[in-house]
Order: C-alpha cells, then sequence, then structure tokens
C-alpha cells in the first residue's frame, strides 16, 4: 500500500469519530481532479444517493458507510469514485422542505455504455454478498432517493483561476453546490444556451471555482421515475461559509453581472452540501 493510500485511509478512518462529535469542518477537496469527462466510447454519470440515517444510529450509520459501503460499491466495474456530504440547511433563503428530506448525499462517479450497467452490477453485488447493507440506513418511506445524470460537458474552472489561500489567513471552506432546474417545454435548447452563459458569468464570482453540466437520464424499465429536475449543475465553491457564497452571488446579480436563473423558481432547487470525506476511488482502498 503506498503512503497515499495509507495516509486517506486513515483520514476516513476519523470521519465517523468527527461526524459523532463536533461538526466537520468542510475542508476535503471537491470530486475527482481533472475535466472528468468519460474515456472514448463510454458516458459518465453520477448517481446522487439522498439518505438518513435510523433515528439514534448516525455514528453507526456513518462509520458503515464510509469504511464500509464505499470501498464496497467502487471495487464495482463502472464505479469509478464516490464522495459523502452533509446538507447544509443554516443558510437563508434555507432549502426547500423537500430538499431537507435527506441529510447525507453520496455522489457516486460512473462510466459506461449506458446507465443501468453500473446499477446492475451493484443489485448483482447485492445479491451475492458482496455488497453489505446495514441497519443503521433508515430504508423507511421518503429516507432514500436517487437520481442518475449524464455529464454533457466536462468540468470548467475559473478563468483566471481563483488566487492562491492566504497562507495567514483561515482556510475557506468548501461545498458542493447542486443546482436543479427544468427547462420550459419547447424551450431546451434556448434554456441550455442561458445555462452556459450563466456558469461563465457566475465562475467570476468570488468564491464560486468550478461548474460541471448533468441532464438525467431515463429511468430504468419498473424503476420509480426520478424525484430532480431533469438538468443539473454541480457547483464547487470555496468561501468563509455557504452564506457568504450565497451572498456573493446575489450581489452580482444586483448588480447585473450575473444573470438570474431561467429555470422554473416551481422546480428550482439549490442546496449547499460541505464534504464529510475524500475523494474515493478503489485504489484507496484495501481490501
Amino acid at each position: 500500500m503506498t503512503g497515499r493510500a495509507t495516509r486517506v485511509l486513515a483520514a476516513c478512518a476519523g470521519v465517523s469519530a468527527a461526524l459523532a462529535g463536533a461538526a466537520a469542518q468542510a475542508q476535503w477537496s471537491i470530486g475527482a481532479p481533472g475535466d472528468r469527462l468519460a474515456p472514448a466510447g463510454a458516458h459518465r454519470y453520477a448517481m446522487l444517493l439522498f439518505s438518513n440515517p435510523v433515528p439514534g444510529r448516525e455514528a453507526e450509520f456513518n462509520d458503515w458507510y464510509q469504511n464500509v459501503h464505499l470501498g464496497d460499491l467502487v471495487q464495482l466495474e463502472g464505479w469509478t469514485g464516490a464522495q459523502r456530504f452533509r446538507i447544509v440547511t443554516t443558510v437563508k433563503p434555507p432549502p426547500a422542505a423537500e430538499a431537507r428530506r435527506q441529510g447525507y448525499l453520496t455522489i457516486w462517479d460512473q462510466e459506461g455504455a449506458e446507465p443501468q450497467g453500473p446499477a446492475a452490477r451493484m443489485a448483482a453485488a447485492f445479491r451475492a454478498g458482496k455488497v453489505r447493507l446495514s441497519p443503521a440506513i433508515d430504508t423507511g418511506p421518503g429516507a432514500v432517493a436517487s437520481a442518475t445524470y449524464e455529464a454533457t460537458g466536462p468540468r470548467t474552472p475559473r478563468n483566471p483561476p481563483a488566487p492562491a489561500p492566504n497562507p495567514d489567513a483561515p482556510r475557506p471552506n468548501r461545498y458542493a453546490v447542486l443546482d436543479f432546474s427544468d427547462p420550459p417545454a419547447g424551450a431546451e435548447a434556448k434554456f441550455d444556451a442561458l445555462v452556459d452563459q450563466r456558469i461563465k458569468a457566475v465562475l467570476a464570482v468570488p468564491g464560486w471555482v468550478a461548474a460541471q453540466r448533468f441532464r438525467r437520464t431515463p429511468a430504468a424499465a419498473g424503476a420509480p421515475a426520478p424525484g430532480k429536475p431533469s438538468r443539473l449543475v454541480v457547483w464547487e465553491v470555496q468561501a468563509p461559509s455557504a452564506q457568504a457564497a450565497l451572498d456573493s452571488l446575489a450581489s452580482a446579480i444586483a448588480a447585473g453581472a450575473v444573470a438570474a436563473p431561467p429555470a422554473d423558481p416551481r422546480t428550482a432547487e439549490v442546496v449547499f452540501w460541505e464534504p464529510i470525506s475524500p475523494y474515493v476511488t478503489k485504489d484507496l482502498v484495501v481490501r
């Protein structure tokens, strides 16, 4: 095992203890490095899994998820990496009640010819006992939700890059912001063009450092319809707080530097998530 893998595994092992005590600081980097595009002949997907622990079993839930479940799934073909997050509810305006139904998020990176391939391999691994489920995860009605999205472009960093942090200043916190929306019927192409323009403008706002666009994949035959809008932008933010990042964006919109979101506000959803684990791949997990 390499020294880097040892350090990451040691960090992972400490996550559960940190979560059980005081709130963890949002200091992990967000996602995989690079442009996050699939290799030739494949597609890249992000499977979003929203979950909750059984009441009173949160420490057990986090220990299983961090130290067992991530490693189980990233061993499977097509499951290229994963990272865990916890919802941020202290911002104003707060997330809508529906968006707060689950307090934990895992972003599972997947690659394949079609989105059902990784899901089918997961189901087979569960049946074979290669993936272990914990009684600490709440599987009751509304406790778990998921949706899979296909990347429609590369991860786009701000240009020029954000300045290096002042080593004498507190390190900014890091957040993943899930920005869901639906285009108006019959205006998909115009909507997508407006979102592309808005991404360029937002990436000039202090604290907003990268973005990647996704489109929801169709649900598999017989599966329930995903309860999320069809478009998704995953933003990466570095700021003193989630509120500071929101306030910077609101100021840019008020000044006319950034256009207001083109989405229908009845379906739009913007939620900040703080990372509570590093980005995990099979190379960082010992079996």
